[in-house]
């Protein structure tokens, strides 16, 4: 199976603190996304996104306050290889006027990039940026 990598750089009128916490905690990540999310903030905690129908679901494994997340990450859909995950690392980094986020999808399968690439964009960057710190 062929995988990319999509790497991007987001800017953010937040504070980094904001952006970790939207992402993190399951009432804040909800609203943003326009879906049920549960999630903890801590290691090796399961994540699912979609509730009852999941679209997305995985594990953390790193978290640094206000600095970074990495996650196992996997995409429910037919054209998602049974037991295949990617990795995603979200680092922040603050500026003056808000927050720089980096991210960094790895593994993702090829077939899939656009519509990753899609979703980060329509369901995260477009509703952060819409956000007050």
């Amino acid at each position: 199976m062929m995988t990319v990598t999509i790497s991007e750089e987001v800017i953010l009128p937040l504070h980094t603190d904001t952006v970790y916490q939207v992402l993190v905690d399951a009432e804040a990540h909800s609203k943003l996304c326009g879906s049920n999310v549960n999630i903890a903030a801590q290691p090796n905690a399961d994540f699912i996104v979609g509730g009852d129908e999941p679209s997305i679901y995985g594990r953390i494994l790193e978290l640094i306050p206000g600095k970074k997340i990495v996650l196992h990450w996997r995409l429910v859909s037919p054209e998602w290889p049974q037991n295949h995950f990617s990795t995603v690392s979200i680092e922040l980094e603050a500026k003056d006027d808000g927050t720089t986020l980096f991210l960094t999808h790895k593994d993702i399968p090829l077939a899939l990039k656009d519509a990753i690439q899609s979703g980060w964009n329509e369901y995260y960057w477009t509703p952060l940026r819409g956000l007050k710190s």
